[in-house]
């Protein structure tokens, strides 16, 4: 009888486990490059301003989002994206893509030159953007949640 209560305990205690590690089934946004070249993505929620935004993201100078062709890259969100689409007052994140050869040298040279973050380059020179992608929760659900470029 002490052995069934045990049992019992445990298995209840592993549910509450399980459902409370339960993450969002969309958290994450891909990006799919089917380019034939390497790709740099950056995102801001400043939509509709394509022009004075501010860059949530900008790890040109590391790599980090250099996404070479064939690859799908897991843009990893820590909250789920509809949370943080709903915090937006647009409710829109726009995603800009780079090639990431163009990128690196407009980096470097942008903050060489002025002394500042070279992530201003990107807004100075707009001719940059191979693409801009307007994602809301619509279009993530229409595009099973992959922004493929081109």
């Amino acid at each position: 009888m002490l052995k069934n209560i045990s049992n019992c305990i445990l298995l209840l205690l592993l549910f509450a486990i399980i459902i409370g590690c339960r993450r969002e089934p969309h958290q994450n946004i891909k990006i799919r490059n089917n380019s034939g070249r390497t790709i740099v993505t950056t995102y801001s929620p400043d939509y509709p301003d394509s022009i004075h935004y501010q860059l949530s993201t900008c790890e040109v100078a590391n790599g980090i989002r250099f996404i070479s062709s064939g690859v799908t890259w897991v843009d990893i969100w820590r909250r789920p994206m509809v949370t943080v689409l709903n915090e937006i007052p647009s409710k829109t994140l726009m995603y800009f893509v780079y090639d990431a050869d163009s990128a690196k040298k407009y980096y470097e040279l942008y903050r060489k030159v002025n002394g500042a973050d070279g992530c201003d380059s990107f807004r100075v020179h707009t001719e940059l953007v191979l693409k801009r992608f307007d994602v809301t929760i619509e279009y993530l659900n229409s595009h099973d949640w992959t922004l493929v470029y081109p």
